[in-house]
């Protein structure tokens, strides 16, 4: 009887961890999938300053309250890269 209560306790806890790393691992993938302002700057390798003019203008935002911080999303983000990448200059050709 005391072995049976003892399995099921670890069954129990063992459950438990399971799901706690889950949430955790879930939390952590929607953290870095989103980033604030700073993060954003820091992620395109822009001052804040720089990213807070036009950049902050053309990406959408995400906002959980009204007036709230804004969140950007990093595949927003890196379309954002992609939608202002340049090829490089050819030989012989001023940049």
């Amino acid at each position: 009887m005391a072995l049976s209560r003892t399995m099921t306790k670890h069954n129990t806890q063992d459950a438990i961890s399971e799901t706690v790393r889950e949430v955790i691992a879930e939390w952590l993938g929607t953290r870095a999938e989103y980033r604030d302002a700073a993060g954003s700057a820091d992620y395109l390798g822009i001052s804040l300053r720089t990213f807070e003019g036009e950049p902050a203008k053309e990406i959408p935002c995400h906002r959980l309250t009204p007036g709230g911080k804004r969140l950007y999303k990093r595949a927003d983000l890196e379309a954002y890269m992609e939608q202002h990448r340049q090829a490089p200059p050819r030989r012989g050709e001023s940049t």
